[in-house]
């Protein structure tokens, strides 16, 4: 069972690596690390720009590539990316000493909108061969890089009258998972919400308890996320209670379970 201080100590680095499903792999002896401060960023009608700072860990120079997209989420809230000018990062590229930071400003020129604009910018480290040059003022790539781990930062940049909503939360179980559907109705993005999932049977007596995080719902977006239920529980389960807290907020859902519902 997740307890809730293991959810704590997860939830910095999950924001900035599960962004979209860019999750850094495994890491491998000898393979790159990047360093990212803050984990996300807002700016606002008056605070065009802000500043990301990218350290180097490693004991050799890197050179670091930002690239920019806007992200979106779909009708079934599956999180889409699209590349965009509408924000800027400078530089595109740049080369990281040792054990050094470097500054990448983003910023944009129009951030007056009805609604929230929601972006990500994706730094990957690149190892070149030694004696390889990377031009920093180029879009390119020398042929020989390699990357080797990147992250994803959300930069969220607010309408000049946000206005945030309650959430609105519904369930069912299929095939043995809890299929937790969010709707943000509001103009800015909704926090990965925390999540109490409770299993009762028919004479209320509570098989398990699991807490977990959901993902970001953007501005006027539905989002279904899948949570598998204990298989050896989910045929005895009547009912499901799920608390959802983002924020000052939180809304609690009943889902009814069936045998039915559990068979895969």
């Amino acid at each position: 069972m997740w307890t809730r201080a293991t959810i704590t100590r997860c939830a910095a680095t999950l924001i900035l690596l599960a962004g979209l499903g860019i999750l850094a792999q495994a890491r491998p002896a000898g393979a790159l690390e990047l360093t990212v401060s803050p984990i996300q960023v807002h700016l606002t009608p008056t605070q065009k720009s802000a500043i990301i700072r990218v350290g180097n860990p490693n004991d050799d120079a890197i050179t670091v590539q930002a690239t920019v997209f806007a992200w979106t989420q779909d009708a079934n809230g599956t999180d889409k990316l699209t590349p965009t000018t509408d924000l800027l990062a400078f530089p595109q590229m740049m080369i990281i000493k040792a054990g050094v930071e470097r500054n990448l400003r983003v910023g944009t020129t129009n951030p007056d909108r009805s609604a929230e604009r929601t972006f990500r910018i994706l730094l990957e480290p690149v190892l070149t061969p030694k004696g390889a040059h990377v031009d920093p003022t180029s879009n390119h790539r020398a042929a020989a890089a390699t990357i080797i781990t990147r992250s994803s930062v959300p930069i969220f940049v607010y309408p000049t009258k946000g206005m945030p909503a309650p959430i609105k939360v519904a369930g069912r179980v299929e095939r043995g998972a809890l299929l937790l559907q969010t709707t943000n109705p509001g103009t800015v993005h909704v926090s990965p919400p925390n999540l109490t999932v409770k299993g009762y049977t028919a004479n209320t007596e509570l098989l398990f308890e699991h807490e977990t995080h959901a993902w970001y719902v953007l501005a006027g977006s539905t989002r279904t996320d899948p949570f598998t239920l204990p298989p050896e529980h989910c045929p005895r389960l009547q009912r499901l209670v799920v608390e959802v807290r983002s924020g000052q907020q939180t809304e609690t859902v009943t889902v009814p379970v069936s045998p039915e519902s559990c068979q895969p």
